[in-house]
């Protein structure tokens, strides 16, 4: 069982990583054009 989890824990895991990094390159890029 715990296998099976390790196994599907990163598939889960980096679609939310690489929307948490998009989400932040996003704010930088609108933070620097506001001012």
């Amino acid at each position: 069982v715990y296998t099976d989890y390790e196994e599907r824990y990163p598939v889960f895991l980096w679609p939310a990583f690489g929307l948490l990094m998009l989400e932040i390159l996003l704010s930088t890029t609108l933070l620097r054009r506001l001012p």
